[in-house]
């Protein structure tokens, strides 16, 4: 049977190097590798996921990367929290690394080892993972109220104060996941939306009803689109104006911003927002400390809110995945390979139809190298992948 995996697949093409923002990503990058699938980003590390399903970690401390699989171990999804991270391997299975501080990464009894799971998500100290009947499970230690850099804490609608419970689930059958900071956001299979966890910004309460398309989880707020054609919807805190798209800052936004449109790019920090022809034809929502990034269409980024630490000023150019959490953010960009690049099988100058030998080979073999287009799937191999072959080989000859 083949399971396909939720986010687990990456188009035909989209894949190539992973570019990082602002100024928490690591200072050393990535393995300057053009095979990228997929990218995920912690509080000060960085892992990413290449087409031989292999993961790559990078950090500026030892805590995020502690424990990264080798490169005999090989996954189709990787999510990352604060200073932990959780994949779903090849088989299906949850794999989990990283630092353990509140129990993020204690395996639940309701998730054995040879569960099957189609969803991940990792937040600041919260874990949780789909498994293929549709159960969630969110795992960790219960957090404590956070008013992040936004005091005085402040009631949601005359809500309670005090300690807020990640889990358990209300009952439904789930799709997927997503988590940031000390809330989750869960889709069931009907497209709604649930959550649980801090409410201190209404980033819980305020989850709106009806189905949607693409859904995120930001540091105290959260973002939605229900088609290319509408605006986002936008809820939660909205310090830096992360959570609403008028021109102007939100009055109690620090005075730099305050009925301000500035380019993200330069000058002092600033709360910023997209020029409005930009907006709606979006696909794509990712949720950042204090920003809100998506991608639009044309697979091209642009981001509002906090611009503090560049975080809301995305790189250029054509993007397959992405990922935002707190200060920085990461990126594959898209390299669209030229007729015949891939089909150069056997490594020697011009094709011929040693390289032709040498693909079947590799397809026999079950060579991840084999994997022409790019999909992450059980199994990695198919035959759209002798087909992918054959119209690269085939471009390619004189």
């Amino acid at each position: 049977m083949v399971l396909m995996l939720a986010g687990a697949s990456g188009a035909r093409g989209q894949s190539g190097p992973v570019q990082q923002w602002g100024s928490n990503k690591p200072s050393v990058p990535l393995p300057p590798h053009h095979d990228y699938v997929q990218v995920a980003t912690g509080w000060r590390h960085t892992i990413a996921l290449r087409s031989n399903g292999t993961v790559v970690c990078v950090g500026d401390e030892p805590f995020g990367c502690v424990g990264t699989p080798g490169t005999n171990e090989t996954f189709v999804v990787i999510a990352a929290g604060y200073y932990h991270n959780l994949a779903i391997t090849t088989e299906g299975r949850l794999r989990m690394w990283g630092t353990n501080f509140r129990g993020e990464l204690v395996r639940p009894v309701s998730l054995p080892e040879e569960a099957l799971v189609i969803s991940v998500a990792a937040g600041e100290f919260i874990s949780a993972a789909v498994k293929t009947d549709g159960t969630l499970i969110v795992w960790g230690d219960d957090p404590v109220t956070n008013c992040g850099d936004d005091p005085p804490c402040r009631r949601c609608d005359g809500g309670p104060m005090g300690e807020y419970p990640i889990g358990p689930p209300p009952p439904g059958v789930y799709v997927s996941v997503k988590s940031s900071g000390h809330f989750w956001i869960a889709q069931r299979n009907d497209g709604t939306l649930v959550g649980n966890g801090v409410d201190t910004r209404c980033q819980v309460s305020h989850i709106p009803e009806g189905t949607v398309k693409a859904y995120a989880a930001g540091h105290m707020h959260g973002v939605a689109i229900t088609s290319s054609d509408e605006p986002p919807l936008l809820w939660g805190m909205n310090q830096y104006g992360q959570s609403q798209l008028t021109t102007d800052c939100p009055a109690f936004c620090p005075a730099p911003c305050q009925g301000q449109m500035s380019d993200p790019c330069i000058g002092t920090p600033t709360c910023w927002r997209p020029p409005p022809m930009l907006l709606p034809a979006i696909k794509e929502v990712e949720g950042a400390y204090y920003a809100t990034i998506v991608k639009k269409v044309d697979n091209t980024l642009t981001g509002w809110g906090s611009n503090l630490f560049q975080e809301s000023c995305p790189v250029s150019g054509e993007v397959g995945s992405f990922s935002c959490n707190y200060y920085h953010g990461a990126a594959v960009m898209i390299e669209w390979d030229s007729a015949g690049a891939y089909a150069n099988c056997d490594g020697a100058g011009g094709l011929d139809f040693n390289d032709l030998a040498c693909f079947n080979a590799k397809f026999a073999q079950g060579d991840p190298e084999a994997n022409c287009d790019s999909q992450l799937t059980l199994p990695l191999l198919s035959a759209s992948d002798v087909v992918c072959f054959i119209q690269k080989f085939s471009g390619g000859m004189p």
